[in-house]
């Protein structure tokens, strides 16, 4: 069984000339020269065989090579997705981290600093030593497929973070399916938004340098025209991001990237609810063009594939079971529960994360049997399309009638196309349903005021009669807050809007 790292060896020794990165306007690297760097890189680290590293680099190329060169070594990578001193020492001493391998661009000396004055034991890497490498001492594969080869964090937003620890084995196993699914051959140009320290960022590479095919990212946060740019600039015939990112791209930008609907061949979107208004419009912009959406999480990846033209009967839904992959709804006590019907998401895998850290008692009771039993609400129909329906811990009881926000954003999203906007739950003012559904609309600055634009909509919506609660209050703000990987803070908007309203009546 190969790991991830001897795929990209076998990649480099198949095609060392060609380009498998680009990053911003110029940089360029050739195959050859990852394997060079990233073996560098390694001779930097020395043993780190079954321990921990974590990786702090915030240019997508410095975190690649060190990522590579550390489960080469038969470590396992931690990446730091919080650039703070209270962020990197919570990783630190949950993980148990031994060697700290960090960008000079990225932790201020100061921070760095604080972190060896707290840890005097912990190793602190710079990665610039490294330099570009020679042939003479090339990447390095010694890992175990069985052993840890990656921890992912969750956000934290329903409590402490866990880290979810991925084995070598685990974490290559999508990329095994995903690529013959799409139809994936080496040849590709794909422009990737997101965060390496995420999981679909880093698992799009996952997929690509396995099969030879080349990578295009921009560092930084996302901006919609410098992606519409290098994807032209680059001749791009792919593109792969958090939905977020084809949200506002069509509802802000729709113009100019349907533009490129004769250049792009694949479209490839993450697990976060979508709009069927928002998938439609995709398929009209980009008629040609082979479309996907997968449910996945950190602890299973890329569980489900929807192909939009092909399932559009489906469009509600996250696809099917890709090869190796089966999913089962369940009831609160566990058994399974009829088509139809919505319960909590079990999915068995190959790529079914090893354990949470240091979490014994949650890993039984999560991992049953080779299956995991999620957080994530969703129903099967007889051909087997999963249907995702929120979180359980999400859901909202408006007098005793379980709503999922999805469900309300979907009724919604035909009456604000050119917004950003959610939907989460509130205690109801008046006492009587327990929680009622309230809109949050991205406009302006205020970090959270009324939105004056919502009572027209409401009563629009209000005389086609639904059968899916209205939300009753909206709001407005200048930043909905959300994971790095895209998703919404339900539970911190709860927090702001009780705050908001508990000083307005105050």
């Amino acid at each position: 069984m190969s790991t991830f790292v001897d795929e990209v060896i076998r990649s480099a020794e198949k095609v060392p000339d060609k380009v498998c990165l680009i990053s911003g306007e110029e940089r360029q690297l050739r195959y050859r020269d990852l394997l060079y760097a990233s073996g560098a890189v390694q001779t930097l680290l020395g043993d780190v065989k079954g321990k921990r590293v974590l990786i702090a680099a915030k240019r997508k190329e410095d975190f690649l090579k060190s990522f590579l060169a550390v489960m080469g070594a038969g470590g396992a990578v931690v990446p730091l997705d919080n650039f703070s001193l209270d962020g990197a020492t919570f990783l630190i001493q949950d993980a148990e981290i031994s060697t700290v391998l960090f960008a000079g661009d990225t932790l201020s000396k100061e921070l760095v600093d604080g972190l060896q004055s707290g840890n005097p034991e912990l190793d602190v890497i710079e990665l610039d030593r490294a330099g570009n490498g020679t042939e003479d001492s090339p990447l390095q594969s010694h890992a175990d497929p069985d052993s840890p080869g990656l921890f992912l964090y969750t956000s934290g937003t329903s409590g402490r973070r866990k880290g979810v620890v991925l084995s070598n084995r685990a974490f290559l196993a999508p990329a095994k399916n995903v690529n013959p699914a799409m139809g994936y051959t080496g040849e590709e140009v794909e422009y990737i938004c997101g965060d390496f320290t995420h999981a679909f960022a880093i698992g799009r590479m996952r997929c690509l340098l396995p099969v030879g095919a080349t990578a295009v990212v921009d560092d930084g946060p996302f901006i919609a025209n410098q992606v519409i740019n290098s994807v032209k600039r680059f001749q791009c015939d792919a593109i792969s991001s958090p939905a977020s990112s084809f949200i506002i791209l069509e509802r802000m930008h729709r113009e100019a990237f349907r533009d490129l609907a004769g250049q792009i061949r694949v479209i490839k979107m993450a697990s976060q609810g979508v709009p069927v208004e928002i998938k439609r419009c995709l398929m009209e912009d980009f008629p040609d063009t082979l479309i996907f959406q997968n449910y996945g999480l950190s602890e299973s990846q890329r569980v489900t594939l929807l192909e939009f033209h092909r399932d559009e009967k489906y469009l509600e839904s996250s696809g099917r079971p890709l090869a190796g992959n089966e999913v089962r709804i369940l009831d609160e006590e566990g058994n399974e529960v009829p088509t139809g019907t919505v319960g909590r998401i079990s999915v068995a895998s190959g790529a079914l994360m090893t354990c949470y850290w240091k979490r014994e008692d949650l890993t039984k009771n999560r991992l049953r049997n080779g299956w995991i039993v999620t957080d994530d609400l969703g129903q099967l129909n007889e051909e087997g399309f999963l249907t995702f329906c929120g979180r359980a811990d999400e859901v909202l009881n408006i007098g005793g009638l379980k709503v999922s926000p999805l469900e309300i954003e979907e009724l919604v999203s035909g009456y604000l196309p050119d917004h950003e906007f959610c939907v989460c739950g509130i205690d109801d003012p008046g006492g009587m349903l327990g929680q009622v559904p309230a809109l949050v609309v991205r406009e302006g600055e205020e970090p959270l005021e009324p939105w004056k634009g919502w009572p027209a909509i409401r009563l629009k919506l209000a005389k086609t009669k639904p059968t899916i609660p209205i939300p009753k209050f909206a709001f407005k703000t200048g930043e909905i807050p959300k994971t790095a990987n895209g998703k919404v803070k339900r539970k911190a908007l709860q927090e702001m809007i009780a705050e908001f309203t508990a000083n307005r009546d105050s």
